[in-house]
């Protein structure tokens, strides 16, 4: 192996100038040494010389270098100019990180609180809650089945007081039984009628039926009060027990909740029913007033007037209601008041018929020859009749069997 002395044995030259150099056949020596201690690299040299092109490197890091200003000169004038620099909102950071520390410490506590919690502290919710819902709907109930019976009272007290006062308006007492100038009835007066007996009968009929659906009518019971249940409250079967105890409770309140709701659409169908069965009698009257007008053609008109709007007044009626009743009494009372005039016509008619009699007698008994002596045969006046005099139509039938007039007599005045 050589050494450095073996390759420099003559040691540093010195030039002119007084530094040691080496001369030409000592470097070519050196270099040939060299090359026999290390080999020939010059290939290797041209190699790492052309891979290791700095002109090309220089390129390549100049166009890094500049590649970046281009492109976010080249974004800045797209967006139409310089973008402002994004500031930080301290706020909206201290904002999130409250919340992000209420959200942990929210499912710490909860998760702390169902890992403590009982089973039986959950099925103690369940029970109080259910125990809640019975009581409002045991009140819901109790009032429900409450207002059922008093609408079932109310609808057979008006049904039986339009029974009761069907009968004195159904007739009234005959006006030409009634002695002129009189305003009491006698009691051998007859009667007329006012209402159609047909129409009569059949509606007694219908307000008996309908009393007898009334009456059956059933109610059901309410159920025994739910009273608290005592239970361990760290025993869950106890409190399930407790439960299952609630749950049946409702379920005995759903279920006559929903018979109160039968019994109420059935009292619903039983009044629609009637009502079409009034509504039928009541247009019945039409048809009698129509008639009792034309049997008394010499009424004064102003009574006929009468009797027609007291028809469309019973037609346009409930006559379940007092009104409504009220309307039948006004009713006959118009009746009464026209027959009352055509009566007055009459009497008038027979008193004009009598009195032109009185005067072709008369005219007779002056023709006549004297009795002898030569006197005339004395003459002497009818005895004078009572004026007939129309009633007032202010005036109400009274008599037998009328149950009174003072209702009709009001509503007429």
């Amino acid at each position: 192996m050589a050494t450095l002395r073996d390759l420099f044995p003559d040691g540093k030259r010195t030039s002119d100038s007084g530094e040691s150099q080496p001369g030409v056949d000592h470097q070519r020596s050196v270099a040939h040494k060299l090359g026999a201690l290390l080999g020939d690299r010059r290939g290797d040299l041209e190699v790492t010389h052309r891979a290791s092109d700095r002109h090309a490197l220089s390129a390549l890091v100049a166009d890094a270098v500049r590649r970046p200003a281009e492109v976010a000169g080249t974004a800045a004038k797209s967006a139409g100019g310089s973008r402002a620099r994004r500031r930080v909102d301290l706020l909206n950071v201290a904002v999130a990180g409250l919340a992000a520390v209420a959200v942990a410490t929210t499912a710490v506590v909860g998760a702390v609180q169902a890992a403590t919690a009982s089973p039986a502290d959950d099925a103690l919710q369940a029970l109080a809650a259910d125990e809640k819902t019975i009581a409002s709907a045991e009140a819901t109930l109790a009032d429900a089945r409450q207002q059922i019976a008093g609408d079932v009272a109310e609808a057979d007290a008006r049904a039986e007081a339009l029974r009761a006062a069907l009968p004195p308006v159904a007739t009234a007492p005959n006006p030409a039984d009634i002695p002129p100038g009189e305003t009491e009835v006698p009691d051998a007066a007859g009667r007329i009628d006012i209402i159609d007996p047909a129409a009569l009968e059949k509606v007694s009929a219908s307000i008996d039926t309908y009393r007898g659906e009334l009456a059956g009518i059933a109610l059901p019971p309410l159920p025994e009060p739910y009273e608290h249940s005592t239970v361990d409250d760290d025993s869950l079967v106890d409190v399930g027990a407790a439960i299952d105890r609630a749950q049946q409770h409702l379920a005995d309140v759903d279920r006559l909740t929903a018979e109160l709701r039968e019994t109420r659409a059935q009292l619903r169908d039983h009044e629609a029913a009637f009502a079409a069965q009034l509504g039928v009698f009541a247009g019945s009257f039409r048809t009698a007033a129509e008639k009792v007008i034309a049997e008394h053609p010499d009424a004064t008109s102003k009574y006929k007037d009468a009797v027609t709007t007291a028809v469309g007044a019973v037609a346009a009626a409930d006559l379940r209601t007092d009104s409504g009743r009220q309307t039948l009494a006004q009713y006959r009372d118009a009746v009464f008041a026209l027959v009352g005039s055509q009566v007055y016509a009459n009497r008038v008619r027979e008193e004009q018929r009598q009195r032109e009699e009185r005067e072709r007698a008369e005219s007779e008994q002056e023709q006549r020859p004297s009795v002898p002596g030569g006197r005339p045969s004395p003459t002497q006046p009818p005895p004078e009749e009572p004026k007939p005099t129309e009633p007032e139509p202010s005036q109400s039938p009274t008599g037998p069997g009328d149950g009174g007039g003072t209702g009709a007599e009001g509503a007429s005045r």
